[in-house]
């Protein structure tokens, strides 16, 4: 699988708590057969809301939010096709981390 990885240092902001802000952004390819329909968009929305950060999924010139299950729907992504998950927050490198694992391991799909 193909993978990029951009800003993984803090971006310089603080939260009004005086938390420094992070910024995560990783490029993905999904591989698993039927590309995200409900149930990988389940896993996704479900693990994202675990996470402070902001979390986004972008395809090309679209973004949704990666914690609303039919946001992701709504993105109709397919196999083999590259998305970028970017998240904003505290702890936006452990969710991009934590998430990118879904797509490596094909959200327990055969591919």
């Amino acid at each position: 699988m193909t993978e990029e990885r951009a800003a993984r240092a803090p971006q310089g902001t603080e939260s009004a708590e005086g938390d420094q802000e992070y910024t995560a952004d990783l490029a993905l390819r999904v591989r698993n057969e039927l590309g995200l329909h409900a149930r990988p968009a389940g896993q996704l929305a479900k693990e994202a809301q675990k996470f402070m950060a902001q979390v986004w999924v972008l395809v090309d010139d679209r973004q949704a939010d990666a914690k609303s299950v039919l946001d992701i729907l709504s993105l109709a992504v397919g196999q083999g096709q590259r998305v970028r998950l970017k998240a904003h927050g505290p702890d936006a490198h452990d969710a991009v981390d934590h998430l990118s694992d879904l797509f490596h391991n094909l959200f327990g799909e055969a591919k």
